[in-house]
């Protein structure tokens, strides 16, 4: 089992620990303070947001997988 799931807030998807439960209060990855959500986001549109930057990038450290090389 993966240590995280992705939760859309805010115009992104944001990483947060899968021990979390509705109504739980949590901060993502890149340190953003959210509720987790009683009822799961509906796949359409929320799900098709683009990872946030920074909890992909913390992510990929945590699970061991290869940074993005992002462009500037």
């Amino acid at each position: 089992m993966r240590p995280y799931r992705w939760i859309p807030h805010d115009g992104n998807r944001h990483a947060v620990t899968v021990a979390l439960g509705p109504g739980d209060h949590a901060l993502t990855l890149c340190g953003l303070p959210l509720d987790i959500p009683a009822e799961p986001p509906p796949a359409w549109p929320d799900g098709c947001w683009p990872e946030c930057s920074t909890c992909d990038e913390q992510w990929r450290v945590a699970e061991g997988i290869p940074t993005r090389h992002r462009q500037t």
